[in-house]
C-alpha cells in the first residue's frame, strides 16, 4: 500500500531544499544513491522524496543542506 502524498503546500524551506536535492541528482547518474547512502535511508525514500510522495524528517532535511553545501563548495 502506498503512503499518501504530502499536503500539496509543503513548507517553501521544504520545497527548496528538494528542488534543490531534485537538481543535483538529476546533474548526474548514480546521484541518488550518493545521497542515501550518506543519509543512511533507502534510495527509495530519495526517489518519494524528489517524486513528492513523502518528505524528509526535520533532521534529515538539515542534513540533506549541510551536504547540498559541501557539493557546492567542490
Amino acid at each position: 500500500m502506498r503512503r499518501p502524498k504530502p499536503p500539496t503546500k509543503s513548507h517553501p524551506e521544504i520545497e527548496k531544499t528538494i528542488a534543490e536535492l531534485k537538481a543535483w541528482c538529476d546533474a548526474g547518474r548514480g546521484r541518488q544513491t550518493e545521497i542515501a547512502m550518506f543519509l543512511d535511508v533507502s534510495r527509495q525514500s530519495v526517489n518519494d522524496w524528489l517524486n513528492r510522495d513523502a518528505n524528509p524528517m526535520a533532521n534529515t532535511l538539515f542534513e540533506i543542506r549541510d551536504f547540498l553545501k559541501e557539493q557546492r563548495k567542490k
